[in-house]
């Protein structure tokens, strides 16, 4: 099924154990948007989002800090 489709993703890109921002090894956390159509695309992370059509990406602790403060 679709959800199961989308579990084994999610499962493989949080298995990979690597940022999908900086390349990072280890601990991931992941990010979501509320809605895809909210994504400007300005930053790279949007534009990978919106190109995946998924509104979560794997991030380690220090994108996921920055992203949080604005700063990526």
């Amino acid at each position: 099924s679709i959800a199961d489709v989308s579990r084994t993703n999610l499962t493989d890109r949080l298995k990979a154990e690597k940022c999908e921002l900086c390349g990072a090894t280890g601990k991931l956390i992941m990010h979501h948007v509320r809605n895809l159509k909210d994504l400007k695309g300005k930053e790279s992370w949007e534009r990978l989002m919106s190109a995946r059509k998924r509104k979560t990406i794997a991030l380690c602790p220090s994108c996921h800090r920055l992203r949080h403060l604005g700063k990526v």
